[in-house]
């Protein structure tokens, strides 16, 4: 299943804040079912991220790093959001009013 989303696109608008809200998850890796990328404004304005429900795995850009190697797959090593976007599947956005 192709992912129907722009990269590119998703990118832009979550570093200009016009999404709020961006819900999914990596198809095949259960560890990574329920990822969430969202504004958020204390202390400053940022985008948080977090990759698992225990916050474990919980970051914030201010801008998000395109090279920052966010995901895990054990020995298979560690991936962008960039080299696995075929494997994304996205369930929510929330785009700002």
């Amino acid at each position: 299943m192709e992912n129907q989303y722009d990269y590119k696109d998703i990118i832009q608008k979550l570093n200009a804040f016009e999404i709020i809200k961006l819900c999914f998850y990596v198809d095949g890796y259960a560890h990574y079912r329920n990822c969430t990328f969202k504004k958020v404004e204390e202390p400053i304005l940022c985008i948080q991220i977090e990759l698992t429900n225990d916050n474990f795995e919980k970051i914030r850009f201010r801008k998000f790093i395109e090279d920052f190697k966010l995901f895990n797959f054990g020995r298979k090593g560690n991936f962008t959001l960039k080299q696995i976007w075929d494997k994304v599947r996205i369930t929510e956005i929330v785009y700002a009013k």
